[in-house]
């Protein structure tokens, strides 16, 4: 959600991103922390980059230039987005904790199990075993805890 009728687009010396393109980035962010993958400041930096070039491309002009920072918005910036947009930044969960609490709700159990049987369904691999994969968490932090995450005031970080 966004905050207020006045910091709906952000300025520096120009316009970044207008109304629209503010409440996709903002819901963007808001679904990574909701699904357990929140995003930290450098990751948001690094989405922000890539929203403002795919943003030239279609608008075929440049829309902003983060002077002096090789086009990667500043801690300034961000404070501000995240002030603007009813964000905050908070320490993640740790993984064990997230697990647990998402157990203790038979409903999301059951919910994830439906959505894989739906999935296999609809892959046609019912009796395909070997095609069924599973997820190797090599990629994921083991020290969740340490990272500040950015997600909407209020709701709990779980980092996956």
């Amino acid at each position: 959600m966004i905050a207020s009728r006045d910091k709906l687009c952000f300025y520096l010396d120009s316009q970044v991103f207008d109304v629209k393109e503010t409440a996709d980035l903002v819901e963007t962010i808001v679904t990574f922390a909701d699904i357990g993958f929140g995003m930290t400041s450098k990751d948001i930096g690094e989405l922000v980059c890539s929203y403002v070039d795919y943003n030239d491309h279609v608008r075929g002009k440049k829309a902003f230039n983060f002077k002096g920072r090789k086009g990667y918005p500043g801690p300034d910036w961000l404070e501000n987005f995240v002030k603007a947009n009813n964000l905050s930044a908070k320490q993640a969960t740790t993984l064990s904790t997230a697990r647990y609490n998402a157990t203790k709700n038979p409903f999301v159990i059951n919910h994830f199990y439906d959505l894989l049987e739906d999935t296999i369904k609809k892959l046609k691999i019912e009796d395909k075993p070997h095609l069924i994969w599973n997820c190797d968490e090599s990629g994921l932090p083991h020290e969740p805890s340490k990272l500040k995450i950015i997600s909407r005031k209020g709701q709990k970080t779980l980092l996956v």
